[in-house]
């Protein structure tokens, strides 16, 4: 009786210990479950920190184009303001033209009118000079003068010779009158170059009104644009904090979504998860088809599964885990030579079990791209011949390199 009772306390004492040490296990499973979701938290939140960056920086580039259109369209006004000026300026000009145009016609008229004035008191004076001459030849005729006939035609012929006074007033005449008339040529040259230059001026003004108005109807549209574009950001923006909040919902849901997944995976029996390593242990082996080479073989045949139904269910069920961590998958197989073959009869045996269950795992959804593929041949065994484990850094713990010992390096594939 007292070896019976001292043998129930011992038993009691080792059940109170098996508690401690499943209470420990589970406490570690826990935070070891905790760490995996606040990693995979922290990868959404950098993905959305991205994406938030992103749509940022394109809300920036948007701004400060938006900065250099209103600078182009202050600049634009500067221009309008210009060629609005520009046109008073003109029309200011053509104004006081056309004021000198109408003092030119004046000044031009009192010319004529002066010329004509002196034009009619030169014919009076002529008029005036033969009807003195006429009434001297009449009297001195009527008197009886002594002249005679040809002293009378020598007068006359000396009163309307070219020396004569007579003369003399026709030529100045005829000179003011070509002064007079080149006078007027020159002027009316004048005012018409400058009527010339004010059509060019007024043309190259209509095309300037043109192009100024053609410029404010595409700073208008310019205008329309960017008030699209605003609505446009705003609603981005108002997109971007709804999609924040909802993104915020579904990493808490699919966080506790995939534990709960990897649980039930795990109660399947086909493995467990080591939340510490990121080892994927099968708890049935992965078995091939034993091979005996002949002493000189270089070539191994196919390799084949002993029960390929359950490694299918179990790269389904491994290649799901994959999914729900999105981590690389770590796929290595290492056997130990056997008697025979040559050293690279086993090398190929293994890459070739290797590449049988990299098509497995990709045919059950495994990311090609995020699979690592190893082989390897050992001198004696050391473990499992096919290995598992999801990214070490996902569970903040990388297993040490080489910890097997006398294990050679792998080939990766």
């Amino acid at each position: 009786l007292a070896a019976l009772r001292s043998s129930l306390s011992s038993l009691e004492r080792r059940s109170d210990e098996l508690a401690e040490v499943k209470k420990g296990f589970a406490q570690a499973v826990e935070q070891a479950a905790e760490k995996a979701a606040a990693k995979v938290v922290e990868a959404w939140s950098q993905s959305v920190r991205e994406q938030s960056s992103t749509l940022k920086n394109h809300a920036e580039e948007q701004n400060l184009q938006w900065c250099a259109n209103s600078i182009s369209w202050m600049r634009l006004h500067e221009r309008m303001d210009r060629v609005h000026t520009t046109l008073a300026q003109v029309e200011e000009t053509v104004k006081r033209q056309g004021d000198e145009v109408a003092g030119l016609s004046v000044a031009s008229n009192e010319a004529t009118e002066r010329s004509r004035a002196h034009l009619e008191a030169a014919a009076e004076r002529i008029e005036r000079a033969s009807l003195s001459s006429s009434q001297s030849l009449a009297r001195e005729a009527r008197e009886g003068v002594s002249a005679d006939i040809q002293s009378l035609g020598g007068r006359v012929d000396d009163l309307f010779s070219e020396g004569g006074r007579a003369g003399r007033l026709f030529a100045d005449v005829s000179l003011t009158i070509q002064q007079l008339q080149k006078t007027a040529d020159q002027v009316a040259q004048e005012w018409k170059d400058k009527a010339d230059n004010l059509g060019t001026e007024l043309a190259t003004l209509q095309e300037v009104a043109e192009l100024a108005r053609a410029t404010q109807v595409s700073l208008e549209e310019t205008q329309k644009e960017a008030s699209v574009l605003r609505c446009k950001v705003n609603d981005l923006s108002s997109d971007l904090a709804l999609n924040s909040t909802k993104l915020e919902v579904a990493k808490s849901s699919t966080m506790n979504q995939g534990l709960r997944r990897v649980r039930e995976l795990e109660a399947k029996g086909l493995f467990s998860l080591d939340r510490i390593s990121g080892e994927i242990a099968p708890r049935a082996p992965i078995a091939f088809a034993d091979v005996k080479p002949a002493p000189k073989d270089e070539n191994p045949p196919e390799p084949v599964l002993t029960n390929a139904e359950v490694v299918d269910q179990l790269c389904a069920e491994v290649a799901e885990i994959a999914r729900i961590f999105d981590a690389p998958l770590v796929l290595e197989v290492l056997l130990v030579a056997g008697k025979g073959g040559t050293p690279a009869y086993w090398d190929q045996l293994a890459a070739g079990r290797a590449a049988l269950l990299r098509g497995r795992l990709e045919a059950a959804g495994a990311a090609g791209a995020r699979l690592e593929v190893k082989s390897g041949v050992l001198k004696k065994a050391a473990g499992p011949e096919v290995a598992l484990r999801l990214d070490p850094t996902l569970f903040r713990m990388a297993p040490a390199a080489g910890a097997a010992a006398g294990k050679p390096a792998t080939k990766k594939k």
